[in-house]
């Protein structure tokens, strides 16, 4: 299955397990590139969630170092309006939605999918883990812990691992490569 398909399953099965008329989400990494060569290899996964929260309720935030091609294909799909989006680096936005005194911004999915960074992606996800309702879902894109180019998964399976909490790992096809989607329910 493509990135795409794999995000609609799993918005689609998260909401009907729990309930949930609306999905507030948010993503660190967003579209990178506006051709449409990306989609399949970059997942286009910013696409997929916002036009998700279109269809069926929520919000959408989407954080990255430039959020210019998330914008402009977003714009393109006639989705902007249904989006926010806010430029910076993904640690220091996310610990600026904490809020002074633990006041946090609460989401019901967060898509990790910032940079091939081990330790960056375990830094994200526990900043985002307390940013999480009850039940949550989190994922992380790229993950391979197998691989030795892709190393997204490689500190946050092992800390998982460590600390008992349940995951599973999807896999996910590009154009000429396999990787997979870590799923985490919290």
């Amino acid at each position: 299955m493509h990135l795409s398909e794999i995000l609609t399953a799993e918005l689609s099965a998260f909401r009907a397990r729990h309930g949930l008329d609306r999905l507030d989400i948010i993503e660190t990494g967003t579209i990178r590139n506006t051709g449409e060569a990306y989609r399949i290899n970059d997942g286009w996964s910013t696409l997929t969630f916002v036009d998700h929260v279109s269809d069926d309720g929520g919000t959408y935030l989407g954080i990255d170092l430039n959020v210019d091609a998330a914008v402009a294909v977003l714009k393109d799909h006639g989705l902007i309006h249904q989006a926010e989006f806010m430029q910076g680096h993904s640690i220091d936005v996310l610990s600026g939605l904490l809020g002074e005194g633990g006041n946090a911004a609460m989401f019901d999915v967060a898509f990790l999918d910032s940079d091939n960074d081990s330790g960056l992606i375990l830094h994200e996800y526990l900043i985002v883990s307390r940013l999480m309702n009850s039940p949550g879902l989190i994922m992380v894109d790229d993950v391979d812990p197998d691989s030795t180019g892709v190393v997204k998964g490689h500190q946050i399976i092992p800390w998982l691992d460590a600390h008992g909490t349940p995951y599973r790992l999807e896999k996910r096809h590009g154009d000429g490569y396999e990787t997979g989607v870590l799923i985490i329910e919290v």
